[in-house]
């Protein structure tokens, strides 16, 4: 794991209110293999309409946050796909 990913991680978990951080990490928890937000909604026994509830949520009340979380699912999936 990455300083950055790591230094996001202890963001999310102590930044986010309760319920988002589990959804906010479930696409970051594999680097090595990212996870879909349909993996993560299934994962929690969730719809992928609430994951992207989430997600908008976090997007909206935290935007400096939210897009250091996509910068590094988007640097996972690159990294994935070479």
């Amino acid at each position: 794991m990455t300083q950055e990913l790591a230094n996001i991680r202890w963001r999310v978990q102590t930044e986010l209110p309760r319920g988002q951080p589990r959804v906010a990490l479930g696409p970051l928890c594999q680097p090595e293999d990212p996870v879909a937000y349909t993996d993560t909604a299934t994962a929690f026994g969730i719809s992928l309409g609430t994951v992207h509830t989430h997600m908008r949520r976090i997007f909206q009340g935290r935007p400096d946050l939210y897009g250091e979380m996509v910068a590094e699912r988007r640097h996972q999936l690159f990294a994935h796909t070479n």
